[in-house]
């Protein structure tokens, strides 16, 4: 049983459930958006954190202790910090 399906049985199982099972389907899709939104949302956290980590203990150390960065270096700090900022916005 796919976990739609086990979605859908549990609200056509409940007894305040009075629709049909196409009804169950679309609320369990709606569920399953739901949970799949949130764990995507929460991998995005993680990825911005552990991209700034690493901008942190690599270039920004570099330009710390006074190494000039490439051109291809600086530009890709520059991407990094532009999408760090949009996500924390």
């Amino acid at each position: 049983m796919t976990p739609e399906e086990k979605a859908a049985a549990a609200i056509i199982a409940c007894p305040c459930h009075l629709g049909t099972r196409e009804d169950a389907f679309i609320l369990a899709d709606k569920a399953l958006a739901s949970i799949a939104h949130e764990e995507t949302v929460k991998l995005c956290v993680e990825l911005m954190e552990a991209l700034d980590y690493l901008l942190q203990q690599t270039v920004d150390q570099d330009l710390k202790h006074g190494i000039t960065l490439t051109e291809g270096e600086e530009d890709s700090r520059q991407q990094a910090l532009a999408v760090i900022a949009k996500v924390a916005a």
